[in-house]
């Protein structure tokens, strides 16, 4: 006889096979993972990361939609290395934006400066995971825009929780599809007057969990050193600026999707690392203190763990402002500034 499946039997199975999935995708976040050596958790990482390192797929239209309903604060208040979970912790939460990546390990090296910015930003790091990824899929036929880079940035800290940072160029994209045309910030422009109605929309969803969507945190890389120690008095910049070095910005680069090519970029100091006062910007010298060079200690490549697991935490601009107020009345004037423009604001580069 065929059997009868009641609806709380097939309730359950589902569940079950949730949590299952959830498990299987779950290979850092075990218990006491956080409790362990910096060098075993980038071990753990790096490991999950080369398992598969055929990209996950762009998500589709209908995907994408579940953008404009999911609880930003997850992104800000989630403290793990690994994607969130959702739906009563059933179900790990799909990365919708940034999908599709490629990474490597890295290393924070300082510069000597007179600057007096304190944790990382004096120390350095030695245990890094770096990510680049495009906010969205590049178009198929080659239009604008060819990239929307954005650089994620993991330093694992023995015995306590990861510090992570993001830095892009802008939400509007750029013309090349060479990860290394532009600086990067972790401060994106504002958006101008006239954006695109999915960018504002996207802006306003990001508003939900912090009212300076635009800007991300950088300050709890001030309260610690490398080995741990905490600092009595920490001090960050107002924001940060990775410049590429000349070499890569000009790199010439196929047109073939990012995680075919990822190889091209070779092994070495990858950018210049430069804090940046709370003046208007006009990428003058005085403006600017180099405080360390990000250096790439392996060829970059596609992970399948990388585009659907591993987990960035963001931070609230307002943790910078509570540690330096003055920053708030700044910030509030240049947004105001960028959001009367009438077209795409940037960044002026560096170099």
């Amino acid at each position: 006889p065929t059997p009868s499946y009641s609806p709380s039997r097939i309730a359950v199975s589902l569940i079950v096979s949730m949590l299952l999935l959830s498990l299987v995708s779950a290979q850092c976040a075990f218990k006491g993972f956080q409790k362990q050596e910096a060098s075993a958790k980038l071990s753990c990482l790096a490991g999950a990361a080369a398992s598969n390192k055929k990209a996950l797929n762009w998500p589709n239209a209908l995907e994408l939609g579940e953008l404009f309903i999911e609880k930003m604060d997850r992104s800000f208040d989630t403290v793990s290395d690994e994607m969130p979970k959702q739906y009563l912790g059933l179900k790990t939460r799909k990365k919708l934006v940034h999908t599709v990546g490629i990474l490597a390990k890295a290393q924070w090296v300082p510069v000597a400066n007179s600057a007096n910015y304190t944790g990382i930003f004096s120390s350095g790091a030695d245990e890094v995971l770096i990510r680049f990824s495009s906010a969205a899929s590049p178009p198929e036929d080659g239009g604008f825009p060819s990239l929307i880079p954005a650089l994620s940035v993991k330093v694992l800290m023995g015995n306590s929780s990861s510090l992570n940072l993001f830095a892009m160029y802008s939400l509007d994209g750029q013309t090349s599809n060479n990860f290394f045309q532009h600086d990067l910030s972790n401060h994106m422009p504002d958006l101008w007057n006239g954006a695109p109605l999915s960018l504002t929309l996207l802006k306003k969803t990001f508003a939900k969990a912090s009212p300076w969507p635009s800007k991300l945190g950088i300050s709890p890389f001030s309260r610690v050193d490398k080995f741990g120690n905490g600092v009595v008095n920490p001090n960050s910049p107002y924001r940060l600026v990775f410049s590429p070095t000349p070499s890569l910005r000009n790199l010439t680069i196929p047109s073939t999707p990012y995680t075919q090519h990822a190889g091209i970029y070779p092994v070495g100091k990858i950018y210049d690392i430069y804090a940046v006062t709370a003046t208007p910007y006009t990428a003058s010298p005085s403006q600017v203190t180099k405080i360390g060079e990000l250096i790439l200690k392996e060829p970059l490549s596609a992970s399948r763990y990388g585009d659907k697991s591993l987990f960035f935490q963001h931070t609230r601009f307002e943790q910078d402002i509570a540690q330096h107020p003055a920053y708030g009345p700044f910030a509030k004037r240049e947004v105001a500034g960028q959001s009367k423009q009438t077209t795409a604001v940037h960044w002026p580069d560096l170099q």
